[in-house]
């Protein structure tokens, strides 16, 4: 089996010192790739290193650890990202909401259970290990449950990137090569980009998110028509 290859973006914790031997020592199938020390450094190494998983304190110098995460999200939307938190702190994480990290862990987590997360968090899967940020997502779904304008929760759901895909996605049902083109980057990058999206928006495929941003709103219903179904 691969390697799950991560990258450590630590507050200079000792915390973060024994997690890097622990991983060494009792992990074989994790490896880390480098560990960071700041918000600049680990934007750098994670476009350089390209790992699977990041594993990024919310207390990172530098840099607002939500904004951080959604800037790499944007670079580099294949790269799975874990928001480690102190525990009980009253922190705001709106922007890392918006950054769609795949968990929020609390730092008295055990070793057993992080590594599992890690290799959970590094197939696809999403976890959340914090009662403080299990009481901020329930607050979260109880706003969007009552706000009047559904579009809000999409503009806030789509990055900047997305947003672009999305609207070529919907126009004349650009295929992933044009899309590619159309933005100067690669196929793969469009295609994660694609799986994001259809996340955000929960919906299963490229025509229902089409629709669906024509319904609410995200793209002018003039400039869209549904893509076809063979589009790749």
């Amino acid at each position: 089996m691969d390697k799950v290859k991560i990258i450590l973006a630590s507050n200079h914790e000792l915390w973060w010192e024994g997690l890097l031997l622990l991983i060494e020592k009792r992990s074989a199938d994790i490896e880390v790739l480098t560990i960071c020390y700041d918000a600049v450094e680990t934007i750098n190494r994670a476009n350089q290193l390209k790992p699977d998983v990041l594993l990024l304190d919310e207390e990172i110098e530098g840099g607002d650890c939500g904004e951080l995460a959604q800037r790499i999200n944007e670079l580099n939307p294949e790269i799975k990202i874990i928001i480690i938190i102190k525990p009980y702190k009253n922190i705001s994480l709106s922007t890392s909401f918006k950054a769609r990290a795949k968990a929020y862990i609390d730092k008295d987590i055990a070793y057993p259970e992080l590594e599992s997360c890690i290799h959970y968090v590094a197939k696809g899967g999403v976890v959340v290990i914090s009662p403080l940020v299990a009481q901020k997502l329930l607050e979260q779904v109880a706003y969007y449950g009552n706000t009047i304008s559904t579009r809000v929760e999409y503009d806030v759901g789509l990055s900047k990137r997305e947003k672009e895909v999305l609207t070529l996605l919907a126009q004349k049902g650009t295929s992933n090569k044009g899309i590619a083109e159309a933005l100067h980057i690669t196929e793969n990058t469009v295609k994660a980009h694609l799986s994001n999206i259809l996340e955000k928006m929960q919906v299963r495929n490229r025509q229902q998110a089409a629709i669906l941003a024509r319904e609410r709103g995200i793209i002018p219903e003039s400039d869209t028509q549904v893509p076809d179904r063979n589009a790749v």
